[in-house]
């Protein structure tokens, strides 16, 4: 069932224009209906919401007695189009020009509008029907749709528009009427991507304050701020925006000074992101000067609650931390092996569980990718994956990143204290890398998390319960460390409940070339790669793991255009250069430069078994770069001779034409025994 909401206003123009914007985004969901006093309301109206423009507040006695009991209200404030604002935007700093409109109070209300969403460059005269002459000097106009009340004369006219209702309220109006969902979300987007916040002066200070402030922004659109006109005198002729804590303060005809009890206001000039306190809440406070008609000053003070931007600094911070997603699932996990496939099977069933997981791997096996995948397979996989390096970061700084610390824990801690690691991935995984380099001491406390599932900060006593599922990972050998006493034989087994190993790229050499072409393939490469540099890689040890072989990849796609082994890189290339050294040393004999021949016909054989079943070439060319590539020298002449000797033992045969060589099953049977 649709929602119910009423736009009530004094004039029938305002009403219409808000219902066609806010029927333009949710008309499809909520029912609106718009009445103005000026033409009469028929009888009492029941409705969820009561819609009213900000400049109609203090008529809002009369609004609310149009409505059945129980009516929520929300007021209206409005901003304008992005492309309208860049328009005052290319006006250089200090411009001087007229704002036009159709009386002097709507001129004022239109020069505090634009300086509220932040064209403080620009020096504004209010200029209305009736005003007479304005100054020689400006030859610039700012009109927001008046275009007939434009004196004659004026040299440059900017049409700014009439203005558009303020993503803010937008997103108010959805909270309101409970429509906020998926769908309305992605179309606040779009429409707030559209329109200017209104309150763009102290975005820019935010900006100043985190830089990192996506998340803030959305916070400060929703921050009730306060603006309030002041005479020459300091006596208040409006106010805009009030919030609670101000509101009952501001009496019209009284000082500022006297009504907020701050003489700081009552100083001269402007005023530029002071922070001033009122009753003992903190303002940063934005004070603009304009000049009337009669060359009087009036002021336009911007005050916004210093407290409410701490804390949603503050909040954004842990919002950012709680925040992180895992990146990855099994499917990035790159390989065929039976080893790597083992591993995936045994993640996929501790994914499921709600156990601590240990992963043992050396250095650049993909120990995070695995963590990542788990967390994803898991049931835990809409809630944050915290990854922390233990390594990372002195054992100082450890225990206040891994636990949090309370305000004033130690010197130089942020004032309200800062949220831990392990508090932030509360409802989902804490992947801890490089679990074994952790001290002693803090050991202790890592396992209390790990037995009571709560945390207490530095510095605190309270006891926070948290709802995490730790992965950790390691390099070393936990077990020798236990017997070496550098880690708690306690901590070790309340860890390694599900223990899982990842192979080294060395036990599943049948991965190497598979890893090469999504290496290469995620760089947009395509290389023709020879067949001994294929063999040499699956024979290299890889000491680096995976991680070694996406740098050799890398390596040769920036700084080579061909992939051989002489372009592979220099240590890469040397260590294959004196594997294949050591082969060749190994099968040669005193006096002799070839392999001995039965060895020889084995190898031979073998090899060519095995380019059988993968299907590729085995012409002597291709025999003898194979071989080469395992280090074992022979050339196209003596690979010739050794199939020759293997066919008349029907060990293979050589039928002409480009099928190339096979073995035969009596080749076959001759390898097992």
């Amino acid at each position: 069932m649709k929602k119910k909401a009423v736009i009530l206003s004094m004039e029938k123009i305002v009403c219409d224009y808000i219902k066609a914007q806010m029927d333009k985004l949710v008309g499809d969901l909520v029912d609106f209906s718009a009445y103005s006093l000026e033409e009469g309301v028929p009888g009492k109206i029941a409705c969820d919401a009561c819609i009213f423009p900000t400049e109609d507040r203090m008529s809002l006695n009369l609004i609310a007695d149009k409505l059945l009991p129980g009516a929520k209200f929300l007021s209206v404030r409005r901003t304008l189009l992005n492309g309208e604002w860049h328009k005052l935007g290319a006006l250089p700093y200090g411009t001087n020009a007229l704002l036009v409109n159709t009386s002097k109070k709507l001129s004022l209300e239109a020069i505090s509008f634009l300086l509220e969403l932040g064209a403080n460059h620009i020096h504004f005269e209010p200029y209305y029907p009736g005003a007479g002459e304005y100054p020689a000097h400006i030859k610039i106009a700012v009109t927001p749709d008046e275009l007939e009340c434009l004196p004659e004369g004026i040299g440059t006219v900017v049409n700014i528009g009439p203005r558009v209702i303020d993503s803010s309220t937008m997103y108010e109006m959805m909270i309101l009427l409970n429509i906020l969902n998926q769908d309305t979300k992605s179309r606040l987007l779009q429409y707030t991507a559209q329109v200017m916040p209104n309150n763009f002066g102290l975005n820019n200070f935010i900006n100043q304050l985190a830089p990192e402030n996506e998340y803030l922004k959305e916070m400060v659109h929703v921050t009730k701020n306060i603006v309030i006109a002041c005479d020459e005198s300091g006596k208040i002729l409006y106010s805009s925006q009030s919030n609670r804590q101000v509101a009952p303060k501001i009496i019209y005809g009284k000082t500022i000074v006297e009504c907020l009890g701050n003489p700081l206001l009552g100083k001269p000039g402007e005023m530029h992101n002071e922070i001033i306190d009122i009753d003992g809440i903190r303002y940063l406070i934005n004070r603009t000067q304009i000049r009337n008609d009669d060359h009087s000053y009036c002021s336009l003070f911007h005050l916004s609650n210093y407290n409410e931007i701490e804390t949603a600094v503050y909040t954004f911070r842990q919002k950012k931390l709680s925040a992180n997603k895992a990146k990855y699932t099994f499917q990035d996990i790159i390989g065929s092996s039976e080893a790597i496939h083992k591993v995936k099977q045994i993640a996929m069933k501790a994914a499921q569980t709600e156990l601590d997981i240990l992963i043992e791997a050396e250095t650049g096996t993909g120990k995070e990718l695995l963590a990542n995948s788990i967390h994803n397979f898991s049931r835990r996989k809409e809630g944050p994956f915290v990854a922390f390096n233990c390594a990372a970061i002195s054992s100082n700084l450890l225990e206040s990143e891994l636990f949090g610390y309370e305000d004033g824990a130690f010197t130089g801690a942020k004032k309200g204290g800062k949220i831990g690691l392990i508090e932030a991935a509360s409802g989902g995984t804490l992947f801890l890398d490089e679990v074994g380099e952790i001290s002693l001491n803090t050991q202790v406390k890592l396992l209390r998390v790990l037995q009571e599932r709560e945390v207490i900060r530095v510095g605190g006593t309270e006891r926070i319960p948290v709802n995490i599922r730790v992965i950790a990972a390691t390099n070393r050998d936990l077990d020798q460390l236990v017997a070496e006493e550098a880690f708690r034989k306690d901590l070790y087994y309340r860890l390694n409940v599900l223990p899982i190993r990842i192979p080294p790229l060395r036990e599943r050499r049948e991965d190497v070339i598979m890893l090469i072409s999504a290496a290469l393939n995620d760089r947009n490469v395509t290389f023709d790669i020879p067949d001994e540099v294929m063999d040499a890689l699956k024979n290299y040890e890889w000491p680096g793991n995976v991680r070694e072989l996406i740098n050799c990849c890398e390596y040769v796609v920036s700084m080579e255009s061909r992939f051989t082994i002489e372009t592979l890189p220099d240590y890469m290339k040397e260590k294959i250069l004196a594997n294949q050294d050591s082969y060749a040393h190994k099968w040669k004999t005193p006096g002799r430069s070839i392999l001995p021949e039965q060895d020889a016909q084995k190898t031979l054989l073998e090899l060519i078994d095995e380019m059988n079943r993968k299907g590729r070439s085995t012409g002597r060319k291709s025999l003898s770069l194979a071989l080469a590539g395992r280090g074992l020298p022979l050339g196209e002449g003596s690979v010739r001779a050794i199939l020759e000797q293997l066919q008349l033992r029907g060990l293979i045969t050589s039928p002409k034409g480009r099928s190339g060589t096979r073995i035969t099953q009596l080749g076959r049977s001759f390898l097992t025994c």
